[in-house]
């Protein structure tokens, strides 16, 4: 019943993610405050909310654009399930602002595949990446995603090597125009406190973040094995996007062992696991296991948002 409803793309199925991804913020926000330090205030909630749907409509348009996924809504759906499994996410501003423009630049450095406007998307993806930087320290590590863009589709045009200069040049002007017009300074810039590694074990104790976590990754690695096994029935155009997702799936993860945000981090790897465990879902002919794995998701996500 859950696949059957999230297989088409009718304007229905847009309606209640939103409202899910709504009812979510405000449960987590207000009703239930033991799932929270505190209750935020409604023009932040509102401001997650607003954040956190563009996102899930940037994933949208990465799918349908890049035909990663047949015509289903799958991946979306998914994406708002894991905001529920992990909920400490909701209230993070800073790091949802900070993936939003992650999962900007990632929409642009997959959409390389198609080969118009390359450098255009280069210098976005690189810069999109530097402005998360601002939110989020750790955001730097997708650098390597924007180099591997170019690895993957463009390398034989010199052109594009002189790209992430350029968008360096840019970032560190506008930091030095910043610096002496708003600081009135001219500081030379520090490593960031928090990009430190922080690798502390305790943070992720939690008998049911365990629970949460251990089953989404045995379906990402499920979802990752059963992409390697059809992999030659890709086609080119096909097998380099899902790559790129797949290394950033790793950078994600790197963030969310050594970065101070901890469980929050998760909310990097949202985006690439959504997309490697709906097309899982899209291939699995046995209806009763599509609708169990849903299912375990959705118990789960409300186990996790109500205690």
């Amino acid at each position: 019943m859950i696949s059957s409803f999230f297989k088409k793309t009718k304007p229905g199925n847009y309606f209640v993610i939103v409202i899910l991804l709504l009812v979510t913020i405000v449960l987590h926000s207000y009703v239930l405050p033991l799932t929270a330090a505190k209750p935020i205030f409604l023009g932040t909630a509102l401001l997650n909310f607003g954040l956190l749907l563009v996102s899930v409509f940037v994933l949208g348009a990465v799918v349908y654009q890049n035909k990663l996924t047949k015509n289903n809504t799958f991946a979306i759906f998914l994406f708002t399930l894991f905001l529920l499994l992990f909920p400490e996410v909701l209230t993070n501003t800073k790091l949802i602002v900070a993936n939003l423009f992650v999962v900007l630049a990632l929409r642009r450095i997959v959409g390389l595949s198609t080969g118009r406007n390359t450098k255009a998307k280069l210098l976005d993806s690189f810069l999109l990446v530097g402005i998360a930087c601002i939110f989020n320290s750790w955001a730097v590590v997708y650098f390597v995603s924007c180099f591997m863009g170019i690895l993957f589709f463009q390398y034989k045009d010199f052109r594009n090597w002189l790209i992430p200069f350029i968008a360096f040049g840019i970032l560190w002007m506008s930091y030095v125009i910043y610096q002496f017009y708003v600081e009135r300074a001219c500081a030379i810039p520090e490593i960031p406190q928090d990009l430190y590694p922080v690798f502390n074990i305790s943070r992720f104790t939690s008998p049911l973040f365990l629970t949460c976590f251990s089953f989404l990754f045995v379906v990402g690695i499920y979802a990752f094995v059963m992409f390697l096994a059809t992999f030659q029935s890709k086609s080119i155009h096909l097998q380099k996007p899902f790559w790129l997702l797949f290394i950033g799936l790793l950078l994600a993860t790197t963030i969310v062992a050594f970065s101070a945000s901890g469980i929050s981090a998760m909310l990097f790897t949202f985006f690439p696991l959504a997309i490697f465990i709906a097309t899982l879902i899209e291939r699995i002919k046995i209806k009763w296991l599509r609708e169990s794995i849903l299912a375990v998701f959705i118990l789960l996500a409300l186990a996790n948002l109500m205690l």
